[in-house]
């Protein structure tokens, strides 16, 4: 049998409420408690009731009743919350922090030993007065989830240097606004979802290196200081997110071994002006550039092939030239006229771009999909005569300057807020929608009283429609036969 006993230094008559309570052990005065297991012959540290600012976890101790042995592990919550303790340092033979054991505490540094090998989830989640941690290079240590997050003071952190496989996990350091510099192991393999989410002041990564192949969805998100001059030739994958808002940004050189590129990887990163693509990317999703007004460009990196994708005249099509992927947001063009061969455009395509007309004339597309054109500086569109075009939701949200749609009589469709806050649209003369079948919710919402929209067909036909496709409008529709 498992036999446990609870010690108390020194024995008072007190009662020691369990580590698991969020609020922490009640006040214990001078004491230290400990567990003793006796199968493993180990104690465990499990609450802290003194008054001391300052205090030492042993690595060994001896009870009076077992005599002398490791303590191995520090408690789940054991010092949770606790407002006295200020700093703690951790005697060697110490190998586990139990998740939470320090969570929402007012530590302000903490020094841990060569022997210890784990640290677990949210273990010092909230420790917003965290400003140093310091692990014993020899140390061997497994991050849990969350473990550092939201430790708003902690300003540097070094992985130990000879940790094997290493990940930095999810949320690891999170919310960490002060923290600038992060030194990874030179075996650093993974760095996994949210793992610097919102890392505002982060600019050094030490150690950023060619072990490591992939980065996790939002890894760097928000890290708006982050100016890191190439990623690691190891990448394999980068997440969704992952360097989402990174406006410190200025260049982006993919590494010859990544394949794959997530939904908005690289969005609103709005200082990066080169984007060199590689010859091995498999998938690069049509939000992965967006929201960048100094890109100018798309192009290969010394003239190389890629069998996925080309770029012609720095915009990013498909292999084949038959979609449209992204129109770089910096080119400065006024005028494009779509190549022949384009059937289709990619959701985002020409998010945020400095055009005023573009020309799909010469091509065979049908559709204009989810935020092609959005918040553009568009004033004029030409589709292709005698089509039938579905507009999909969001196509030119907040182009407020689009005045003019060109063979507008080609489409049929419209779907929600496709034209919400275009102000401008038909205020030089009406846009004649003469063959439309369905108008979605809020498709000319926000449109102004100058503007004038003709439908060809009667009145009635609307009761097809949401009921909803004008809320918040001010302008004036016409319809057939009224």
């Amino acid at each position: 049998m498992n036999i446990k006993k609870v010690l108390l230094i020194p024995l008072l008559t007190l009662s020691l409420v369990s580590c698991g309570t969020t609020d922490g052990p009640d006040d214990l005065g001078d004491e230290f408690a400990y567990t003793y297991d006796t199968n493993s012959e180990t104690y465990t540290f499990v609450a802290y009731g003194g008054d001391e600012t300052s205090i030492t976890i042993p690595g060994s101790y001896d009870d009076g009743t077992n005599g002398v042995h490791p303590v191995s592990t520090i408690a789940l919550e054991c010092l949770i919350g606790n407002s006295t303790v200020k700093n703690i340092e951790v005697g060697e033979g110490v190998e586990t922090i139990s998740s939470y054991a320090f969570a929402n505490s007012g530590i302000e540094s903490i020094t841990l030993p060569s022997s210890l090998t784990s640290i677990g989830d949210e273990a010092f989640k909230n420790c917003t007065s965290l400003k140093t941690v310091s692990i014993s290079s020899e140390a061997n240590v497994t991050l849990g989830v969350e473990s550092f997050a939201n430790c708003t003071s902690l300003t540097s952190f070094t992985h130990p240097y000879n940790m094997v496989d290493t990940t930095v996990p999810e949320g690891a350091f999170s919310g960490c606004t002060s923290l600038r510099t992060f030194t990874f192991s030179p075996y650093t393999l993974e760095i996994e979802d949210d793992a610097f989410y919102g890392c505002t002041s982060l600019t050094t990564l030490n150690n950023f290196n060619n072990y490591i192949a992939d980065i996790g969805e939002r890894a760097f998100y928000n890290c708006s200081s982050l100016a890191i001059e190439s990623l690691p030739d190891g990448i394999y994958t980068i997440g969704d997110y992952a360097f989402y808002s990174c406006n410190s940004l200025t260049s982006v050189i993919l590494p010859d071994d990544l394949r794959m590129i997530g939904e908005f990887s690289f969005a609103m990163s709005s200082n990066i002006d080169e984007v060199v693509l590689n010859a091995n990317v498999a998938y690069i999703p049509s939000t992965a550039f967006v929201g960048l007004p100094h890109l100018e460009m798309f192009a290969f990196a010394n003239s190389v092939e890629n069998v996925h994708y080309e770029v012609v005249d720095g915009v990013l099509f498909n292999d084949d030239v038959t979609t449209l992927v992204t129109y770089p947001g910096g080119l400065l063009d006024a005028n494009y006229v779509v190549p022949s061969s384009v059937s289709a455009i990619e959701n985002y395509a020409f998010y945020e771009t400095q055009l005023t007309s573009i020309d799909f004339s010469l091509t065979s597309i049908t559709s204009l999909s989810h935020s092609a054109f959005a918040y553009s500086k568009l004033t004029s569109i030409t589709l292709p005569a005698n089509a039938n075009v579905h507009i999909e939701s969001y196509a030119f949200y907040h182009s407020s300057d689009l005045e003019q749609i060109v063979n507008s009589s080609s489409v049929t469709y419209i779907e929600a807020y496709a034209f919400s806050n275009c102000d401008s649209l038909g205020t030089v003369a009406p846009v004649e929608f003469e063959n439309i079948e369905y108008v979605g919710m809020s498709a000319f919402s926000g449109l102004s009283a100058d503007s004038e929209i003709h439908f060809g067909c009667p009145e009635t036909a609307t009761s097809g429609w949401d009921s909803l496709y004008d809320i918040n409008s001010e302008a004036r529709f016409v319809f057939a036969n009224n």
